[in-house]
């Protein structure tokens, strides 16, 4: 039966010397004991001492002396005592049970995980050891392992709530989600001021799209753990999910005041920001996270598409450029630095980004579609067709009316009228409510004379724009197509609007974003 504080070893085995010094071994190793029992711990040190001085192979001397600095707080001697007890004894299980909770305690798993192997091969069944084992387990990524150990240890204790609470982890870490909230419910059950588990469950349920029900278990915890900032933040990005961006900002607020070098804190409440269009306040908490984690690409990335959104994209390219630093070649930054510089109208330098991303990545729709825009401003306007028409045959199916709206767009400053209306068209039979593509698919039709179809476009785009720069523009064209039609009718020669109602002339419909 193993010794629940120290063994008892009274056999001593002397190596060498006389009968007496086995005896005063003996002796002094009693004294030890009685010494220790009586918590008078340095001096039982001091006797143990004694006795391994006349004899060096004694590994209850070892093993009870280790016990006695890990009572005084010297891990590092008790340690080396026990690893000495099991140099002189392979067998002694309460030498690798004392120094595995041990290494347990200091986050020495893997260590842990062989002593506790050592104990459980001849006490399969030591309650202690199973649950060292299964924490331990856990923490090296064992799941299957920790599962095993407390599957045991719940056969002998089946309402054991910590063993549960355990168990429950082991669960989800192997994605048994349903077991995991199975085992939390009876550990809440067993004790309902279990934070720890409320949290655990509240996580659960946020991953399987229960956010209410996470919202209600982390209110739970958040009455018992008043200050727990990963309950705050946790809260938070829950009411997040659920639309309450005001709620989850003053949530991330709280859970920052407890934390302030709280990273998700910072990410979860720019996000937060962004949703409410404060993106002010977005861009100074993701400055705060370069701060705490440089050199970091993620914030500067997050920091950067806030700057886009902004309109800001000579900033945005300085972030994309910075990330890249960290992040060299990364496609994905690659493409949004050249989104960036074709927002910025540095086409050329658009283009060597998304070249490098079309490389590595050439079904890229969103790459395809920016390296067009480029194109567009160098008015290379076969190479935009190219990429545009590649973008939305690429899955027809899901092309959406901005991806037919840019092709006609092409089309359009291409000369090339036919095609451009067929896009046009295109665009609108995906988004009725497209207004830029009636405008345009009107230019495309005044270009060829086409004027009471061209009249037709501009007044329903009129009904669906909403930018005031280009309802005064298609107003304008609207009234000089509706002047031709009248003068034709009366049998002038007709000069429709002409090259000046081009969608790349300044005085056409005007570019947003570098989008007409």
């Amino acid at each position: 039966m193993l010794a629940s504080v120290f063994l008892i070893l009274l056999a001593c085995s002397i190596a060498a010397g006389t009968a007496k010094a086995a005896e005063d071994a003996r002796a002094l190793y009693a004294q030890a004991l009685e010494a220790h029992w009586k918590w008078d711990l340095n001096e039982a040190i001091r006797l143990y001492g004694r006795v391994l001085t006349l004899d060096p192979n004694h590994s209850g001397a070892y093993f009870n002396r280790g016990v006695a600095y890990r009572s005084l707080g010297d891990d590092e001697k008790a340690v080396a005592d026990f690893g000495r007890a099991i140099s002189k004894d392979p067998g002694m299980a309460d030498a690798f049970l004392a120094r595995g909770l041990i290494y347990l305690k200091q986050g020495q798993y893997r260590k842990a995980v062989d002593d506790m192997s050592r104990v459980l091969k001849s006490h399969p069944n030591n309650s202690q050891a199973l649950r060292a084992a299964a924490i331990a387990a856990l923490a090296v990524g064992q799941p299957r392992d920790a599962l095993d150990h407390l599957n045991r240890e719940l056969e002998a204790s089946p309402s054991d709530s910590e063993a549960l609470f355990l168990r429950a982890q082991a669960y989800e870490a192997l994605n048994d989600r349903q077991k995991a909230l199975e085992d939390l419910d009876a550990t809440l059950k067993a004790n309902p001021k279990n934070s720890a588990a409320l949290l655990r469950r509240g996580n659960i349920q946020l991953r399987q799209g229960n956010a209410a029900k996470a919202v209600e278990d982390y209110d739970k915890a958040i009455d018992i753990e008043p200050k727990s900032a990963e309950l705050f933040n946790n809260r938070g990005w829950a009411r997040f999910v659920l639309g309450d961006a005001d709620r989850a900002v003053t949530d991330f607020s709280r859970a920052i005041q407890l934390d302030p070098k709280l990273v998700r804190g910072y990410a979860n409440r720019a996000q937060a920001y962004r949703k409410l269009s404060r993106n002010e306040a977005a861009l100074e908490d993701y400055s705060r996270l370069i701060a705490l984690q440089d050199p970091d690409a993620t914030a500067r990335i997050a920091r950067g598409m806030t700057l886009l959104d902004m309109g800001k994209p000579d900033e945005a390219v300085k972030d994309f450029s910075e990330a890249l630093q960290v992040r060299p070649g990364d496609a994905s930054i690659l493409a949004l630095r050249g989104k960036a510089q074709v927002l910025a109208g540095k086409h050329q330098s658009a283009l060597n980004d998304l070249n490098a991303v079309l490389s590595a990545e050439p079904d890229n729709r969103q790459a395809l579609i920016d390296r067009g825009l480029a194109y567009e401003g160098l008015k290379s306007y076969t190479d935009a067709i190219r990429d545009y028409s590649g973008a939305v045959y690429a899955d027809p199916a899901t092309a959406t009316a901005d991806m037919y709206h840019n092709l006609g767009k092409a089309y359009l400053l291409n000369g090339e009228f036919d095609k451009a209306i067929s896009a046009f068209s295109q665009a609108i039979g995906v988004d009725p409510s497209h207004g830029l593509s009636y405008a345009n698919r009107g230019v495309a039709y005044s270009e060829k004379a086409e004027l009471p179809q061209a009249a037709q476009d501009f007044r329903k785009a009129l009904k669906l724009l909403t930018k005031p720069s280009r309802i005064e523009t298609v107003k304008r064209l609207l009234a000089e197509t509706e002047s031709t039609i009248r003068a034709t009718s009366e049998g002038a020669a007709v000069h429709g609007p002409g090259g000046a109602s081009r969608a790349d002339d300044p005085s056409g419909v005007p570019a947003d974003d570098h989008r007409w």
